[in-house]
């Protein structure tokens, strides 16, 4: 009966959508924006350890610190984001009391947060290019554009996929800074599925039911799971 409730109450798929809907809205930035840096900074020649070092340094910061800095910066006319719209005429979005005020504010966390992992795996995947290949380059006339676009981006498809299945599992498993900085609101309009379980199980106490949404949302990650490994498996069979 747990199972049926599940599998016909409103509120599950609702915050199922919100964290599919945060799953769109993060997974291009995450996937696309490390690429383009971790590139920029294996170019640089001098200072490249600092660039890295920076890069990184966001993702080894606890999640209660990172949302507790953004929500300071979030605060109305104080908060250093809310007045840097200001400074460009622009009006800042209600961060904690309107639906799409709440999706920038954590979408805009995330991506600052979680940078440094897809880009530590980009860097360490270029570093595994052959200098050698960029020197055959340079001697066929081939500029620092065509060097990327002809022998670094399509050298590190394998990375992007990974990065791409790693990054989706991740997002669908939010919970941390929806949880903190907006508690799910407002009115439970940004609220991820894992917070749906957490609220029915240990505040609402109905461990059976909690218990039953938790393995349909395995079960649907699983299934995503193995739907990417039989893309993934069917491409490398048509390269071969």
């Amino acid at each position: 009966s747990n199972y049926a409730d599940v599998l016909t109450n409103g509120d599950f798929w609702a915050s199922m959508w919100h964290s599919v809907l945060f799953t769109l809205l993060t997974t291009p930035l995450l996937v696309l924006l490390p690429l383009m840096f971790a590139v920029f900074a294996s170019r640089i020649s001098r200072g490249r350890w600092f660039f890295r070092l920076a890069f990184f340094a966001p993702y080894v910061v606890p999640s209660a610190a990172v949302c507790l800095i953004f929500a300071f910066m979030y605060t109305p006319e104080t908060g250093l984001i809310t007045n840097a719209f200001g400074w460009f005429g622009l009006t800042a979005p209600d961060f904690f009391g309107s639906t799409s005020g709440a999706w920038f504010a954590v979408v805009l966390l995330t991506v600052w947060w979680t940078f440094g992992f897809n880009f530590i795996l980009y860097t360490a995947a270029i570093q595994e290019i052959s200098e050698e290949v960029y020197e055959a380059a340079k001697l066929d006339g081939a500029g620092p554009w065509q060097q990327i676009r002809l022998i670094t981006i399509p050298l590190l498809r394998p990375t992007m996929g990974l990065v791409l299945i790693l990054q989706v599992l991740s997002s669908l498993k939010v919970f941390d800074q929806i949880y903190i900085l907006l508690a799910g609101g407002p009115a439970y309009s940004t609220r991820p599925v894992i917070q749906y379980i957490f609220d029915t199980g240990f505040s609402s106490y109905r461990g059976g039911y909690a218990a039953a949404a938790t393995m349909v949302y395995f079960v649907l990650l699983v299934l995503v799971s193995a739907g990417w490994f039989l893309v993934r498996r069917r491409s490398n069979s048509a390269n071969a």
